[in-house]
């Protein structure tokens, strides 16, 4: 068993150290192609980036993707990578008729050979150099992205749209009419532009700017609608206003049982676009003392949810309903919530007292009674 988590562990450091240090580049990774079919198409990259020192290591050359048959490797299949050396790989590609409108791809992967492939330890390391066949659709169509950052509360919110027109003919003028709504899907604004004159195969960028002074920190979705030609696109992404707020979204653990020593945890989830350092505090009334109980410094990712813990002796605390409050310290301010904690009988320790245990006792005596009757009863019919 210990041989086998010793293994276990020198795998994951050994994935760790290839990961970190014999990773392989390719450079440039992508190629797109505009689709003319049965044209040849030459195509190529270098190979390496590995900074392991001394390293030495053994790939091969495949091709994958939908449009493999289409690819001839002309360089070797077979390579040696070293440390700091870089290798070109080329071919040709001819490109196959009759495919439908959309992207289609072809990649060429370079994958490491293993050393001792019966050693039981095989860690692989590859990368892959990707060919995009661009086959146009009849007529005008455009392919969109909308990309937006979080930002501040009262700061402004870009909106970046990217129009691709994948269409066989120009499209004389695209219009955007982008709507920002709230959590409430309650519409928070709205903004408009347009751009004309998009060629086949070619790309358009505009950005669009939202004023988001007086609007609530919170989650918000961008809906752009794009009208171009006679067609038309819907657009959406998700973006947050963001302040430095730690709300404290839920509170579990509070039902604890007598003379146990109980979990109370604080459920907070930030607001804000930085990382905030925090502590819990909980106060609970015994209705003879304030308890405070504190949990440790936790630092929170932005827009994260963390568990804030601490923790009850209730062996000096009686059964019953005790208010509480908890409060997130967080930069100079304060979430509080109020709850309830309830500290509970043990079920069968309470179910053990007297008038039980004399119940129990009887219908023991009961039982065994019944059975020497029927033992009797048999013993009797057996001697006749």
């Amino acid at each position: 068993m210990k041989k086998k988590v010793i293994l276990f562990f020198v795998l994951i450091f050994f994935f760790l150290m290839v990961n970190n240090t014999r990773a392989l580049l390719i450079s440039p990774p992508i190629l797109n192609i505009d689709y003319e079919p049965g044209k040849t198409v030459y195509w190529g990259f270098n190979v390496g980036g590995i900074r392991e020192e001394n390293a030495i290591g053994y790939y091969s050359l495949y091709a994958t993707e939908e449009l493999n048959q289409s690819i001839k490797i002309t360089s070797n299949k077979s390579i040696i990578l070293s440390t700091g050396k870089w290798i070109p790989i080329g071919g040709t590609m001819i490109i196959p008729p009759e495919l439908k409108p959309g992207i289609h791809k072809a990649g060429i992967v370079v994958v490491q050979t293993p050393e001792n492939p019966n050693s039981g330890i095989i860690a692989v390391i590859g990368v892959e150099y990707v060919i995009n066949v661009m086959v146009p659709y009849p007529g005008k169509y455009i392919e969109g992205t909308l990309d937006v950052r979080s930002v501040k509360v009262n700061e402004p919110v870009n909106f970046i749209i990217k129009l691709v027109n994948r269409g066989s003919e120009k499209v004389l003028k695209a219009d955007i009419d982008l709507d920002v709504f709230d959590s409430n899907n309650e519409k928070a604004g709205e903004i408009h532009g347009s751009i004309e004159n998009l060629e086949t195969n070619s790309a358009q960028t505009i950005e669009l700017q939202w004023d988001s002074r007086n609007k609530p920190y919170g989650i918000y979705r961008a809906v752009a609608k794009i009208k171009y030609d006679g067609g038309s696109d819907i657009l959406q992404k998700e973006f947050r206003l963001g302040d430095l707020v730690v709300d404290i979204i839920n509170i579990t653990g509070n039902y604890i049982e007598k003379g146990t020593i109980g979990k109370i945890i604080i459920h907070a989830q930030s607001q804000s676009n930085d990382f905030v350092e925090a502590y819990a505090l909980v106060e609970l009334n015994t209705k003879n003392e304030i308890l405070q109980l504190k949990s440790s410094q936790i630092s929170i990712d932005p827009f994260s949810i963390r568990d804030f813990q601490v923790f009850l002796d209730t062996s000096s605390i009686d059964v019953g309903d005790y208010e509480a409050k908890a409060k997130l310290f967080y930069e100079d301010k304060v979430t509080e919530k109020e709850f309830n904690v309830y500290v509970t009988r043990n079920l069968f320790k309470s179910m053990m007292t007297t008038q039980t245990l004399l119940i129990f006792v009887i219908i023991l005596l009961l039982v065994i009674v019944i059975l020497n009757l029927i033992k009797f009863k048999r013993y009797k019919r057996n001697t006749k």
